[in-house]
């Protein structure tokens, strides 16, 4: 019969310690990192019985060393019709054929034109 006993808890205590002795350095990095947040450490224990019958213990410990926070915030009315189509916004749905001359919405490409009153 399978049992969570005094053998069990010393194992999961010495994969825990072990963890934090071969990390070290590593937690040492991350905790100046953290500055004036707190460093957090996640420990996660799993105990099965293995197939002869003797606990079988795997500890998983987590940390961060660079802390990253990205934060995205957005508003949708859907009661306002779109202007365009998404495939339009990312320039997949254009129908209109391209433009063969060298001119654009701005006027001719090229030199702009010299006024004579400005100096030109």
């Amino acid at each position: 019969m399978a049992k969570f006993g005094e053998q069990t808890r010393m194992e999961i205590g010495a994969l825990i310690e072990e963890m934090l002795k071969d990390e070290e350095t590593g937690l040492q990095i991350a905790f100046l990192k953290a500055g004036d947040d707190p460093l957090a450490i996640s420990l996660n224990v799993k105990v099965d019985v293995g197939e002869d019958g003797d606990n079988e213990v795997d500890a998983t410990m987590t940390y961060t060393v660079e802390k990253r926070k990205v934060k995205a915030s957005g508003r949708a009315n859907e009661n306002d019709r779109a202007m365009f189509s998404r495939d339009e916004l990312q320039g997949k749905g254009s129908t209109d054929p391209k433009p063969e001359s060298p001119r654009d919405r701005r006027g001719p490409v090229g030199r702009p034109p010299r006024f004579k009153a400005l100096g030109g």
